[in-house]
């Protein structure tokens, strides 16, 4: 399907659209823009509920099939039919099993038999949204949906159609003006104000490569720098003024710097600081979350630059992604994480224990236990995560279970019950001391091997009672330096660890801290954690391209399987693997919120 859809040419609608060329393609589009943008008037041509005063507008159908729906509108106040049921809305486009099907998973069974006037707001959004899934129309146009359901019931919703529309290969253009539903679903995006398109492209590369600040701020918090202001923000980048994003910013404590924090506030996966120049000039800058940072320390700026050259890469397709074979699947399974309270949380981590059980660590701050049938059987909690989630665990000789406590600079031990049972570690970059802890592992001897990020990226060795033995690798890019150490893994007197943003795996002899070997150069796209099964064959998550890679001990790249995205066989910022003993590779899929399991 490469056809295009939609070209509009030199559209006008007086007051509301002005000089529209654009033309849409198969795949998911998103129009974004603030209220009063355009957005509705733009998908009204496209239903042709209005016409334009000036211009072409040219539509060819998708499907040769006459008994398919070309298109199907769902208007932004729902268009329900007032004299049917929720169940007869349905059932008017689709068989009985196609609606009861779409009943259950809006969560309206119970409500068949009503009227819309007699459903919430969000329940007739659920309803308009149904209507157009049961239509199995080639095309759905959407104004706005699901603008008032709850955000995390929304985001189950929407992976639910998108995997749908994916699945049977439909096309869907939506209204929003939410970013994070552009950034998370749509291929495509039109970026739109005043009546025009400011922008349109691939969500990715007009998120990190927007040509203005409106439209830079359509897509989500930006620092935007003028070339005036980056001498005095970021004096060692020799660089023009451009689109910053929080993700690609550090705030680093530093009592030399003229900058100092007036306000911090934390928002989750971002964070937002006030800074003051020594002359009580004030701009606020979004930047990745820093735990400890407080009003009055000094700062300054770290430009994430190597991250920002491989976000670009992703999004240009430069990555060499290689032919390789496919990773032989027989089955797969997906398996949920259970709500906390009403939120949806995802998997970060995960490690097959001896008894078949798995451990999971989640974005709620929790440990969960599950069995081999994919039953959680227990579920402990972190003392808080309201800095951040922890990343890595590990079954300790003792029984223990030893927890990453990433954001909060610690080991956390519990028993086979749950129970806390000492916590070791502090914020520093000294011996004992964390700033990001991120995996650990112990060997046949007792002795703990802890993986660290932050700029103080480096290994620790300790005794099975953690005391320091020794530390080795830096941060940096030469031979045996990390940008952003991640998972790790212990073989034949080798520790194996993933070293992200230099896409590569180092190899360090446990008994020295010798770097003896790198792995998987020009061929891993941020590797995040790394695998073993009983061939000696690793499985590699690879963050960045949404896939798995096998690998050989010699770094010899075996097969690969899945991509980026939201649908079968697709991955979405893979952050952890773990395989059990019959091969089933199970993968933690945190941007989809699920666990994917593959039987070898």
């Amino acid at each position: 399907m490469g056809e295009t859809l939609w070209q509009l040419e030199y559209i006008d609608m007086p007051g509301r659209l002005t000089d529209i060329s654009l033309s849409f393609t198969p795949g998911i589009t998103a129009v974004v823009g603030i209220s009063g943008a355009g957005k509705t008037s733009l998908l009204n041509l496209l239903v042709e509920f209005e016409k334009p005063s000036a211009g072409k507008l040219i539509f060819t159908s998708p499907t040769q099939d006459k008994e398919q729906l070309p298109v199907y509108w769902v208007p932004q106040d729902d268009g329900l039919w007032p004299h049917m049921t929720v169940k007869q809305h349905l059932t008017a486009l689709s068989d009985k099993t196609s609606a009861d099907h779409w009943l259950k998973t809006m969560d309206l069974a119970d409500h068949a038999n009503k009227k819309p006037e007699t459903l919430s707001r969000g329940q007739q959004n659920r309803l308009s949204v149904a209507r157009a899934m049961v239509s199995d129309a080639a095309i759905l146009i959407m104004d706005e949906p699901l603008a008032h359901v709850a955000h995390q019931d929304a985001m189950r919703y929407w992976q639910v159609i998108i995997d749908t529309l994916r699945r049977q290969n439909q096309s869907l253009i939506f209204a929003t003006h939410d970013p994070s539903r552009v950034l998370a679903y749509a291929d495509q995006v039109i970026c739109m104000g005043d009546g025009k398109v400011l922008a349109q492209g691939v969500t990715k590369q007009v998120y990190l490569q927007p040509q203005t600040q409106q439209i830079a701020e359509l897509l989500g918090p930006v620092n935007w720098m003028t070339e005036s202001q980056m001498p005095i923000y970021l004096p060692d980048h020799e660089l023009q003024a451009q689109c910053i994003r929080p993700e690609q910013l550090q705030l680093i404590t530093d009592a030399q710097s003229p900058l100092t924090i007036k306000r911090t506030q934390f928002h989750g996966h971002v964070q937002c600081s006030s800074l003051a120049d020594d002359k009580e000039n004030r701009r606020d800058f979004w930047h990745l979350p820093t735990a400890g940072l407080k009003t009055l320390d000094r700062v300054r700026l770290n430009l994430i630059t190597v991250l920002l050259m491989v976000s670009l890469l992703l999004v240009t397709g430069c990555k060499p992604s290689g032919n390789q074979a496919t990773i032989p699947v027989k089955n797969t399974a997906v398996w949920s994480v259970p709500l906390d309270d009403i939120s949806v949380p995802a998997p970060r981590s995960a490690k097959m224990l001896p008894d078949g059980r798995m451990v999971v660590l989640d974005t709620a701050g929790r440990v969960l236990l599950y069995d081999n049938a994919g039953k959680v059987t227990d579920i402990w909690h972190l003392p808080t995560n309201t800095n951040g989630n922890p990343e890595g665990t590990c079954l300790m000789q003792d029984g223990t279970i030893a927890v990453a406590d990433t954001h909060y600079h610690r080991i956390v031990f519990f028993d086979q019950t749950g129970k806390i049972t000492r916590m070791v570690g502090e914020r520093g970059e000294g011996k004992g001391q964390f700033i990001y802890p991120v995996s650990l592992t112990q060997d046949k001897d007792g002795f703990v091997y802890v993986v660290e990020y932050g700029g103080n990226d480096r290994v620790q060795k300790f005794t099975a009672d953690m005391q320091h033995v020794m530390t080795f690798g830096k941060a940096g890019t030469g031979e045996g330096e990390f940008q952003r150490a991640s998972g790790c893994l212990l073989h034949d007197g080798k520790l194996y660890v993933a070293d992200a943003i230099n896409n590569r795996i180092l190899v360090f002899d446990t008994q020295t801290g010798k770097h003896v070997d790198t792995l998987g150069q020009n061929h891993l796209d941020l590797p995040y954690d790394l695998t073993m099964d009983d061939r000696e064959h690793f499985y590699i998550a690879e963050y960045g391209a949404g896939r798995v890679t096998e690998m050989d001990l010699s770094g010899k790249i075996i097969a690969t399987f899945g991509k980026t995205g939201r649908g079968d066989d697709q991955f979405m910022t893979p952050w952890s693997l773990t395989i059990t003993p019959d091969h089933k590779l199970r993968i933690m899929d945190t941007g989809n919120r699920r666990i994917v399991e593959l039987e070898l």
